[in-house]
């Protein structure tokens, strides 16, 4: 499960991985090999900065325990996936 977790977070970090994955997910739903619309707004969302609370909480981890700092580094990555999720459901239910 942290393996999985390990490459979604080094594929969400990487713009130019992030774009080689959409262009691939065109071309698998019979797209030009150019960036779906209906993804945009998702594409937006994995590369905007860091929240206030994710940055506090990021700037924490140096003080923190070993066992708490993975804990806390995991939160940070669960979160910014649910954030990711979040507007992935909002654009397939066609809100802006």
């Amino acid at each position: 499960m942290d393996e999985l977790q390990d490459t979604l977070n080094a594929i969400l970090s990487d713009p130019k991985q992030m774009e080689e994955l959409t262009q691939m997910a065109s071309s698998l739903m019979g797209g030009g090999g150019e960036t779906p619309p209906e993804l945009s707004g998702v594409l937006k969302s994995l590369n905007a900065p860091p929240s206030d609370t994710q940055r506090l909480l990021t700037a924490m981890e140096p003080f923190l325990k070993p066992g708490r700092r993975e804990k806390l580094s995991r939160a940070v990555r669960i979160a910014r996936l649910a954030a990711v999720a979040e507007q992935a459901l909002k654009e397939q239910e066609g809100e802006p």
